[in-house]
């Protein structure tokens, strides 16, 4: 009796882990807010990445939300960090390089082919400037209104990344038929950058990739009631970013979105440095006419037609 139940448990175990090991971004809800949930990891890459939210076709990098529980020791190797809980604090995105030659030479053909969507986190920033843009524009919702002056801005070397990407682009002949970008300035700057050395003239800002810690100013730009909640707003935005990412690009072209990190990792599941973007395929089954609510958004969103599910085929660094 005791072995027979042994064999079960180890039976449903291994089915547990061969459920998450094939877990891919196609088989989510759409109207969910986080993917990627709420925890934040041990800032060690000592373990493969969990959730395995998305299996990559190329395991091209790993990346991680790290967090820091102040009731676990700091070298504490097996805990987790709940957002959820007072003592988590998480903190940055990692990532770190796993590619290989042979997968980035597939990938650019790949991506020379076309149909597939890049969505970057904008490149490196000067992170003493998180502060005040929390404390200032984020608090008082005017980070638009108020101009980049109240924001963080990339910094030269984020640029200087940013511009041997776009010129790697160019190089290898990948195409691009459109830039869309958050309107912040980080981003908005990636995208022109890119633009500029790529060769690509169609470059806009739009909300659905507007940072989701200004989402007072997405309810207020949408008109939603006075009532509507941070986690209800943000997860209207979520769907934006999906949806934007499920339209496949014009025959032979790929598109282009640059945004920030918490849109990302909720939108896809997938954490992201700065600079790093996801290469995503919308080849799923179609979700065009899936209707989302949110109890305190006054208004539904509802999936344009041909909108698909998308999975991972890769993560793309500006090294890379």
């Amino acid at each position: 009796g005791d072995q027979l139940k042994m064999v079960h448990a180890l039976h449903v175990m291994i089915s547990q882990l061969l459920m998450l090991v094939a877990s891919t971004c196609v088989e989510k809800d759409m109207c969910a807010p986080n993917w990627y949930g709420p925890l934040g990891y041990s800032p060690y890459f000592y373990r493969d990445e969990l959730p395995n939210v998305c299996t990559p076709t190329y395991k091209t990098a790993r990346c991680e939300q790290s967090g820091l529980d102040v009731g676990s020791p700091l070298d504490e190797l097996d805990g987790t960090c709940n957002a959820a809980h007072s003592s988590c604090f998480l903190t940055k995105q990692n990532c770190n390089e796993t590619l290989t030659c042979t997968d980035l030479v597939s990938l650019k053909e790949e991506l020379r082919q076309g149909g597939l969507n890049i969505v970057c986190r904008h490149g490196k920033t000067f992170w003493d400037q998180f502060a005040q843009e929390t404390s200032g524009c984020l608090s008082s919702g005017d980070c638009i209104s108020g101009g980049a002056s109240r924001q963080r801005l990339l910094q030269r070397l984020g640029e200087d990344e940013v511009v041997g990407w776009a010129k790697a682009l160019a190089e290898l002949r990948i195409p691009l038929e459109y830039i869309r970008t958050s309107p912040f300035h980080r981003c908005a700057k990636h995208g022109a950058l890119v633009g500029q050395c790529a060769g690509v003239g169609d470059v806009n800002t739009t909300l659905d990739l507007l940072y989701m810690a200004a989402w007072q100013e997405f309810a207020e730009a949408e008109g939603y009631d006075a009532g509507a909640t941070h986690i209800d707003v943000k997860t209207s935005q979520v769907w934006r970013i999906r949806s934007l990412l499920g339209q496949p690009p014009a025959a032979g072209k790929n598109r282009l979105y640059v945004s920030h990190g918490f849109n990302m990792k909720w939108g896809t599941g997938l954490a992201v440095d700065e600079g790093t973007c996801l290469v995503l395929r919308p080849d799923g089954a179609g979700v065009g006419g899936t209707r989302c609510t949110r109890p305190t958004v006054s208004a539904s969103f509802t999936y344009p037609a041909g909108t698909r599910r998308f999975s991972l085929v890769a993560r793309l660094s500006n090294e890379a």
